[in-house]
């Protein structure tokens, strides 16, 4: 923070010739220079949100953290669980060079396998954010906050418990 540790009216102040510094010069070197203390400040305040943005990135516990510090004034209630991984089960023909997969009858005892189609692997969900009932919050808000920090492609829910 050193370096944009800048005070304006203390520059006007030293660097002004002893003889100009009367109030009435001083007044006007102020009503001049006050336009860039205004983009000063403008700045300073887009440094802090680019330095809050910076500190998180699309790790489970930094998102949760995040959420927890916006939301939840810094408790730990909301918190990031794993969606339902299926695998993925593929049929093959025969000249094909992969392990042959045996499909069994119910009365031969083989293990359970199951078939899905494209869309229901396509629905399954990557991760659900599981927020308590006694938070208020902003929907919208919570989704732009989540979006913003989730990998690209990945799908997610939020649930009220």
């Amino acid at each position: 923070m050193p370096m944009y540790n800048i005070d304006l009216n203390r520059a006007v102040r030293q660097y002004l010739p002893v003889r100009k510094k009367q109030p009435v010069m001083l007044a006007l070197v102020y009503s001049l220079i006050y336009p860039v203390i205004e983009i000063y400040d403008r700045f300073l305040i887009f440094r802090e949100t680019i330095l809050f943005k910076a500190r998180y990135n699309s790790q489970i516990m930094y998102i949760e953290h995040l959420l927890n510090s916006y939301f939840n004034e810094g408790g730990t209630d909301i918190y990031i669980q794993d969606g339902v991984i299926i695998d993925e089960f593929h049929l093959f023909k025969t000249v094909e060079p992969n392990d042959p997969i045996y499909i069994y009858k119910v009365s031969e005892g083989g293990t359970d396998l199951y078939l899905y189609n494209d869309v229901e692997y396509d629905s399954v969900l990557d991760f659900t954010v599981n927020v308590p009932s006694s938070i208020v919050y902003d929907t919208n808000l919570m989704k732009a906050w989540i979006n913003r920090y989730k990998m690209a492609g990945k799908k997610y829910q939020i649930v009220n418990y």
